[in-house]
Order: C-alpha cells, then sequence, then structure tokens
C-alpha cells in the first residue's frame, strides 16, 4: 500500500498504531545528534573502499613495465628544457605526465610504491566521478552500477596500478565530463561564479586530456564539439571562449605534436586491426570474458525492466554511446587508412561512457531490490576479476624486477667472470635500473637480439669462453637464439618463463652437477658417417678428420645437398606438446657464405607445411668442428604421411664436412 506522505492522517484509521509513526521516526528515533545515511552514500562509501583495497593490493610489488621505465629512463635529465628535447619530444606522447613525474620523483624518489601512487588515486577517484556523472544523468541506481563496474573491471583496474597516462587520462577525461554537464545543465537563476567555477573546471578539464594523451585529447575534442550543439544558446559564447582558452593553454606544446605527428609510432609494430577488432574490444573490456559481458548486460535489461515505467527520451544516452563509440571508429579508421594505433589501453579513457550507457536506463531511486541485484553484481565482478581472471597472480607485462634478480643471484653463486650475460631488451637501462637498485655491478655482454644480430650473437656463444651463459629477453626476439646459445651451452641449470611475456635461462657448458632433465625423447634417429653404411659412397668418407666415430660426410661444390635424416610421423601421440629438434656438426677450411641446415615437416611430393633454414655461417668459425641446431613445434594434427627431414643445403656450392646428423621428436615439459 502506497502513501503520499509520512503523517498519520494518510494511513487508515484502522491501521495499527505504530504505523501512524512517520517512517522514519519507526525505524530510529530522531534526534538532533543522529540523522539517517541514505543507503546510496552508504553503497558509494562502500565502492570507494572497494576500489581501493583492489587498486592499493600489490600495487607496488610486480615489475615496472617496458613503457614505466621508458617512462624512467626519460626522467634522467638535471634541466627542464632537456627534460622537454629528449624526454617527450621524441616520444610521441604529450608531455603532461613525463613533467609530472619528473618533478614528482623529485619529491618521492623512482620505486613502485611511490611513482604509481598517484595514478592509484586517480583510478579510485574515477570511479566516484563515474557515480556523480552517472547520478546526475540518469539517477542514483544508473551511477552506482556504472561505478560498480568500474571498481572491479580489470581494464581501469590495471591501468590505475601502473605509471602511465592511462588512468590519469580516465581520470581527466570522466573530470572534464563531469565539469561539462554542469556548463551544458546551467540554469539562468544559477549564480554567476558558480557558471564561472563550472567553466573553468571544463577548460582545466580539456587542457589535462590535452597534455595527458592523444587519445584523451580526441575525447576532449568530441565531447567539445558535441557541446556546441546542446549548450544554450545564450552562453555558447562563454562555451566557446572556455574552448578557445583550453586551446591557448595548450599552445606551448603545439611544436612538439607537430613533430610528433611525423612519427609512425607504434604503427612500425603494429598491425592494422582485424574486422573484429571491435567485438573483441567489447569482450576486453570485460575482462576477455563471455559470460562476464553477458552477465553485465542482462543485469542492465533486469534494471530496466524495473524501471520500465519511467523510461524517458533523454539525450545524454545517446551522447553517452556517441562518447564511446567515435575515439573508437576514429582510431579504427585511422590505423586501416593512414598508420596503426589502435590499442585497447588508449579507449580507457572512452569506455567508461559504455557503463554509462548501459546501465543508464536503471531508475533514479534506489530499493531494497536494486541493492540486492547491485551486490550480486558486485560478487560476480570481485571473482571474475580475482579469481577466475587470477588478476594478482598472473603476469601482464614483460618481466624485468626478477630477471634481474635472477640474473644478479646467478652471478653471485657461479661467479661473475664464469658467467656470460646476454639479453634482449628496449634499453639496457630497463635491466639496469635494478641492478643499481640491487647494488649489483653487473656487465651484459648482449643487450639487443634480432635476426640481424644472429651471427653476432654466434660469433659471442663460440668465443667468450666462460662456463655459463644467461639468456634473457623481455621483447621479442628470434627463437634461433636459444638454438644457437643451446649449440654451445647444451645443459639447461635454471628457467623461467614469465607466462610468454618475458623469460631467463641459464645455460652451461659442461653437465652440472644439478640441472634441468633431457626432454623425453619419442622419437630418435642419429646417423654418423662411416664405411659401415652402404647408403654413403666411399669416396665422400673423410676418416681423417671426425667429430665423432670413424669418419665425416665430405659435401664439395658439386654437391647442393647433402645427406638427410627422415622420420615418419606415425604411431606418434600427437595430444602432447611435441618439439622436434635437429643437430648436426659441421667443419669448414674456408668459412661458407650461403650454406643452410634444415629441417622441415613435408609430405612427400608436396610444399613443405614447415620449413626452417639457419645459415650455418652464424653457428661456426674456420678450422673447427662446431654444432648447428634447428627446432620447431610440432602442429597438433600434421596430416596423415607426413615426415620429418632435416638436411645441409649447399646453396653457395662450398666445401665442408659433416658429421652426426640427429633428428629427434621431444615432449615439451
Amino acid at each position: 500500500m502506497m502513501y503520499a506522505c509520512d503523517c498519520y492522517l494518510c494511513f487508515p484509521k484502522n491501521e495499527p498504531a505504530f504505523l501512524k509513526i512517520p517512517y522514519q521516526t519507526a525505524i530510529m528515533p530522531q534526534s538532533k545528534s543522529f540523522q539517517r545515511i541514505d543507503p546510496v552514500y552508504l553503497w558509494l562509501i562502500f565502492l570507494l573502499v572497494v576500489a581501493s583495497i583492489l587498486r592499493f593490493y600489490h600495487y607496488a610489488a610486480f615489475s615496472f613495465s617496458n613503457d614505466e621505465l621508458s617512462a624512467i629512463n626519460r626522467l634522467r635529465f638535471n634541466t627542464f628544457h632537456e627534460l622537454v628535447d629528449k624526454g617527450f619530444y621524441v616520444d610521441g606522447h604529450p608531455g603532461g605526465i613525463q613533467v609530472m613525474l619528473w618533478y614528482w620523483v623529485k619529491l618521492f624518489g623512482v620505486t613502485e610504491a611511490s611513482l604509481r601512487l598517484p595514478f592509484v588515486i586517480f583510478g579510485i577517484f574515477s570511479v566516484l566521478l563515474a557515480f556523480l556523472i552517472g547520478k546526475r544523468l540518469f539517477g542514483e541506481v544508473a551511477g552506482l552500477f556504472a561505478a560498480t563496474a568500474l571498481t572491479f573491471l580489470e581494464f581501469p583496474l590495471l591501468y590505475s596500478q601502473i605509471a602511465r597516462p592511462y588512468g590519469s587520462g580516465l581520470f581527466f577525461g570522466l573530470l572534464m565530463t563531469w565539469f561539462w554537464i554542469r556548463v551544458i545543465e546551467n540554469t539562468d537563476t544559477e549564480p554567476a561564479k558558480k557558471r564561472y567555477l563550472n567553466l573553468a573546471g571544463f577548460t582545466l578539464g580539456v587542457v589535462l586530456c590535452m597534455y595527458n594523451h592523444y587519445f584523451s585529447f580526441l575525447l576532449a575534442v568530441i565531447v567539445g564539439i558535441a557541446g556546441v550543439f546542446i549548450v544554450k544558446r545564450n552562453r555558447l559564447p562563454q562555451y566557446i571562449i572556455a574552448g578557445l582558452l583550453a586551446c591557448l593553454l595548450f599552445l606551448p606544446h603545439l611544436y612538439i605534436t607537430l613533430n610528433h605527428l611525423t612519427y609512425k609510432g607504434v604503427g612500425l609494430w603494429l598491425g592494422k586491426p582485424s574486422p573484429s577488432w571491435i567485438p573483441d574490444h567489447l569482450v576486453f573490456i570485460f575482462n576477455n570474458q563471455w559470460w562476464l559481458l553477458v552477465i553485465s548486460i542482462m543485469v542492465a535489461a533486469i534494471l530496466a525492466w524495473l524501471n520500465r515505467n519511467n523510461l524517458t527520451c533523454n539525450k545524454f544516452r545517446v551522447l553517452m554511446l556517441v562518447f564511446f563509440l567515435a575515439p573508437m571508429l576514429t582510431g579504427y579508421i585511422y590505423s586501416l587508412a593512414v598508420n596503426p594505433v589502435l590499442q585497447h589501453p588508449v579507449l580507457i579513457f572512452s569506455f567508461p561512457f559504455l557503463l554509462l550507457f548501459i546501465f543508464s536506463f536503471a531508475g533514479e531511486k534506489l530499493t531494497r531490490l536494486h541493492s540486492a541485484i547491485l551486490a550480486l553484481f558486485l560478487l560476480a565482478g570481485i571473482f571474475s576479476t580475482v579469481v577466475y581472471g587470477r588478476y594478482y597472480h598472473k603476469q601482464h607485462f614483460g618481466e624485468f624486477k626478477d630477471v634481474a634478480a635472477r640474473i644478479s643471484q646467478a652471478s653471485k653463486t657461479y661467479g661473475y667472470k664464469n658467467l656470460t650475460n646476454v639479453v634482449s631488451a628496449n634499453n639496457p637501462y630497463y635491466l639496469q635500473y635494478y641492478f643499481d637498485r640491487q647494488q649489483d655491478s653487473i656487465t651484459l655482454d648482449m643487450t639487443n637480439i634480432t635476426a640481424d644480430s644472429l651471427e653476432s650473437l654466434g660469433r659471442l656463444v663460440r668465443n667468450c669462453g666462460t662456463a655459463y651463459l644467461s639468456y634473457s629477453w623481455t621483447k621479442p626476439s628470434p627463437p634461433e637464439a636459444v638454438d644457437m646459445i643451446m649449440a654451445s651451452y647444451p645443459y639447461i641449470v635454471d628457467n623461467k618463463d614469465y607466462e610468454g611475456l618475458s623469460s631467463f635461462t641459464l645455460f652451461a657448458r659442461n653437465k652440472p652437477a644439478t640441472s634441468y632433465q633431457a626432454d623425453q625423447v619419442i622419437s630418435t634417429s642419429l646417423k654418423t658417417f662411416d664405411e659401415a653404411q652402404p647408403d654413403v659412397p666411399p669416396e665422400k668418407i673423410n676418416q681423417l678428420n671426425t667429430q665423432h666415430g670413424s669418419g665425416s660426410f665430405s659435401i664439395d661444390s658439386v654437391m647442393e645437398y647433402g645427406p638427410n635424416i627422415k622420420i615418419p610421423l606415425q604411431g606418434i601421440d600427437f595430444q602432447q606438446n611435441l618439439r622436434v629438434v635437429s643437430d648436426a656438426w659441421v667443419y669448414f677450411d674456408k668459412l661458407p657464405t650461403a650454406a643452410v641446415f634444415v629441417v622441415s615437416l613435408e609430405i612427400p611430393g608436396n610444399e613443405p607445411l614447415i620449413w626452417k633454414g639457419a645459415l650455418i655461417r652464424d653457428y661456426a668459425d674456420a678450422f673447427g668442428w662446431y654444432k648447428v641446431r634447428q627446432t620447431f613445434t610440432l602442429p597438433e594434427k600434421p596430416d596423415n604421411g607426413a615426415v620429418l627431414k632435416t638436411y645441409i643445403w649447399n646453396k653457395g656450392k662450398e666445401n665442408f664436412l659433416v658429421d652426426e646428423m640427429k633428428l629427434s621428436v621431444e615432449k615439451i615439459k
């Protein structure tokens, strides 16, 4: 039964006496010292506490990412002029966050805890702003549900825990939007001082977005243009002046931005987005879990159904959708037509508007049923991120901290002079930063491994002479590097893979007392060359120079292909992860220029399914026996009749010796 008010006149005479007491008094006697707290704000406080716990927990424990270390490296300047010229003029991002960090580290130092702290705070206040915007535009229920999603989703959580312009831009974009709404909705009865404060806040928000990141800049442009069409006509001049003032405040950065526009930037390594990129991004927002996306849509639909009698037209619903879609579509089209720039992080500035749109139909007044749904939604979201998604236990970025610690520990254990350190990193400083933190003097003998530097790596591996070699990569590197190292250092003493984002391996030249056991051999074939093998012509046997056995095989300038080994794949269990390993020993009087050691997966009479070739010159020097090695992972179900094959392709028609060719299929542990 509904009543217009809580006075006793509105109750029927036959109602019990206690029901004639006003609702709030029946719950709790009123007094001057007690005011009943609105459940909406109890929920908001609770959400902010949860958001704080999720963001502060573990935020200083994991390694700086590659991008964070790049920013730190570009803070090491004594003057502001150097910071501009060498810190962000050449970087491709606006300089706002770099300038902020330059002053921040002078006060609080360069550690994970200090550097990431402001971004954690930005992330927490973003939750508050999402609530305020949702409540102002669509009602308190909409604001609470949008803030709840922002609280637990991994996307905003992760980028609130790293010192990059994504968490800050999330906050700046919402701050700008909050003041923009107040400017758009101001009334003629509003005090002039309040109107000017809102305009100043909007201008500040736009400037912060412009200096933060070019995609938050784009968001500010889209929001600003939208306001021109909906602001009250008598307020339009003030609105335009606020926008022009923001542009004026960005003028000192203009020459830097013009330089940035000449860069290819991430387009040098980032591919063009596929047709499925946009739907994939929608799933990415919801923890890369279809079920969480479905639950979120179902919750929004239930809330809309509960509020079906109060749904009204609201222009801001359309605008929220526009603010979410426009930056994404702009980035998508630009990436296809000009230069690939579209990545998930750059859309974090606009993604809250999707949440605000989804929950915009939820209603204005919070009920107990709303609270129950909100509690279940929050629990499901935290479960999705923390438990199902293993947020605090998985590797989000490349590892530097633990890699540096392992290199340092290996140096202390086996001796600094007994260890060669090979690293593939975008910048050696990224590991040197942690060596300095550990107060350890580590020498990195090679710091960048690419396809063009494999020959240099091979020369280092063959000639360094140390008993141990560590190989670490923190950026994508050629898989041939491991084969090249294992040709001279065949034993693995220690290995740590950081979920495919980084890796550390310690190799030994001679078999140590303890090492990783060799992988189980599923199928193997070994071939030495001597007079006992009828398929080898006697004139091709060199009995005077051999690595093992009684003879080696002589390849001459009229022979394009040397001997080969084949293994049929029938009877092999392909339910396991299998690796093909081939190796051979070679000897040259003169270093070859074109000879290739090949391993392949083929169907006789057809093109190879897999073909890998290594230039032998990368593995060998003249006048000595050297091992050349090639590996690849077998596909799960190769075609029937497929065979493995290894051989030497004497592409340059040169003279050399071959001994002990081996081909095996091993189980990957």
